[in-house]
């Protein structure tokens, strides 16, 4: 039973073992270091970045940054920590698989955008491997190390302004029942596949929303609306944005981008690994996703990446220098990477890779400003969930049957009751059965 709400649908993209990996250099990890505010390592006592606003309960907050140095590292690459932007995490990804390659690529910190369709109300069972539960049960078992979106797909037949900022607005004030303040943004927004421009009255109510939550907003135009853009984050300046674009689009755009982030310091860039591995006209970790069976997908990963490293590189190398040499503290690096065969280790680590050799690239000036220090600047270094709340531990819960499915949708048939109790019900109805829903693919 799939249902909308809010006229909003959700946005999944969800997310093998392969021929070993290009021997990297193994070194044993390097201390972490504390690092200020702005990125840079200190030579003293962590610093403690302030606690949420006090017009929210103090229970989300951000511990001082402690960085993560690999243990894999590459001759002639840049070897120090990263912090990735962009994640799909989804609604149930393999979290603990994803910081294990975390840990051993040396990346420190993620920004991770989670799928929260149908917010829980107070009294609703919260499952600690669905939607908000996924997002917080991520959090509490990697603290400081996480900033947490809410992740959506606008309806493209249904984007009235008015509704949508009155319907967002909602799901953010339902969120706050359950765990205030923990979503710190709004992203990532597919503008180029929706019928409104850049600065169309749609953008401005999600802005607005941003605005009133005080949490960033994240987007991902079309080609040739860099005037657009620039509209609408010269009409917000107290809203913090960021974009990304398909490798394409940014071949055409990307120095444009840079001037305009040179005089505007509320938008950034995320120049991801996927669009950096750009090979017949898709990014390596999308070019995959059809195949069912990961292990199968690493495979063909493995071998179009073996094949093609030293002519993809070039290429992103020659689309995003003229970005980041004009706005250098404005660009971060990220991954974009959602499908479940990217978890690979035999994947991420050639991202990984990837990643290394093209900051390596960079001047050196600007080499820890895109691994990392930008984004901390922006985001800082992750919250801390603190808040104790009744989550059922769904973690060893076999998938439903087609057989519990059947049974859960007469339970909650939505034409016996309103559209926004069916989920619930389904919640509740599968937590009595300890039973996982399945996860729909794109």
């Amino acid at each position: 039973m799939k249902l909308l709400s809010f006229n909003i649908i959700l946005l999944f993209l969800v997310a093998c073992t392969s021929p070993v990996p290009p021997a990297p250099v193994a070194q044993e990890p390097s201390p972490t270091a504390p690092v200020t505010d702005g990125g840079i390592p200190a030579t003293t006592e962590p610093v403690t970045p302030e606690t949420t606003p006090v017009t929210k309960p103090v229970e989300v907050t951000k511990p001082s940054a402690t960085l993560i140095y690999p243990s894999l590292t590459y001759e002639g690459a840049y070897n120090g920590p990263l912090y990735e932007t962009s994640f799909q995490a989804g609604d149930s990804g393999p979290m603990d698989l994803h910081f294990a390659n975390m840990d051993r690529n040396g990346v420190s910190f993620t920004n991770a955008f989670f799928g929260v369709e149908f917010p829980p109300k107070a009294d609703d069972p919260i499952l600690s491997t669905k939607e908000l539960g996924y997002a917080i049960s991520s959090v509490k078992k990697h603290p400081g190390r996480i900033v947490p979106f809410y992740s959506q797909l606008l309806d493209p037949e249904e984007t009235d302004s008015n509704t949508l900022a009155k319907d967002l607005d909602a799901i953010f004030q339902a969120v706050d029942v359950i765990a205030p303040g923990f979503l710190k943004g709004i992203g990532e927004i597919p503008q180029m596949d929706l019928p409104m421009k850049a600065d169309s009255p749609q953008m401005r109510a999600l802005a607005d929303v941003a605005r009133k939550h005080d949490i960033m907003l994240m987007f991902h135009p079309p080609a040739r609306q860099v005037e657009l853009v620039k509209n609408l984050i010269e009409a917000y300046p107290d809203v913090k944005f960021f974009i990304h674009m398909y490798s394409e689009d940014a071949t055409a755009d990307a120095k444009s981008y840079g001037d305009l982030m040179a005089k505007h310091d509320n938008l950034y860039f995320s120049v991801d690994v996927d669009h950096m591995m750009f090979l017949d006209n898709t990014g390596l970790l999308y070019k995959y996703e059809t195949i069912a069976n990961p292990k199968q997908a690493a495979t063909y990963f493995v071998s179009d990446y073996d094949s093609n490293e030293n002519k993809m590189l070039k290429s992103a190398l020659s689309r995003y220098v003229p970005m980041i040499e004009a706005a250098p503290d404005r660009v971060m690096w990220g991954t974009e990477m959602g499908p479940k065969y990217n978890y690979e280790p035999d994947v991420y680590d050639r991202a990984m890779k990837f990643t290394r050799k093209f900051i390596g690239s960079l001047k050196p000036e600007y080499q820890e400003k895109v691994a990392y220090q930008n984004a901390l600047a922006y985001f800082g270094p992750g919250i801390t969930y603190t808040k104790d709340i009744a989550m059922i531990d769904s973690s060893g819960w076999p998938a439903c049957t087609s057989s519990h499915e059947a049974t859960c949708d007469n339970e909650c048939d939505d034409q016996q009751m309103p559209e926004s109790e069916v989920e619930p019900c389904l919640a509740r109805c599968y937590g009595k059965l300890q039973c996982i829903e399945a996860v729909e693919d794109d």
